[in-house]
């Protein structure tokens, strides 16, 4: 039951996670909660065909889909190549 409800709340726009680079890291807000991660914090970042992962530890990340990227996703990545995280590129 509680799985249920919480796909519920995920579902719609409460459920809705924003997510903001920027040169100091990486911020997330969902209604009224929000978290910011600096780069620092950030074990790994691994680009795929259509998505970005970030991993906070080995087993534990954001999942970031290249089509809701917001602006020219070169800009993206310049800022992600300036983050000083470690990169892996598994484009397929």
């Amino acid at each position: 039951y509680r799985a249920k409800k919480q796909a519920e709340v995920m579902s719609g726009d409460a459920g809705r996670i924003t997510y903001t680079f920027s040169p100091a890291g990486l911020d997330m807000s969902r209604g009224k909660e929000y978290a910011m991660h600096e780069w620092n914090t950030i074990e790994k970042i691994v680009e795929v065909q259509n998505c970005f992962y970030f991993y906070l530890t080995k087993n534990s990340a954001f999942v970031i889909p290249k089509e809701d990227i917001e602006g020219d996703t070169g800009d993206f990545k310049r800022l992600l190549s300036g983050s000083g995280v470690g990169k892996q590129k598994l484009l397929k």
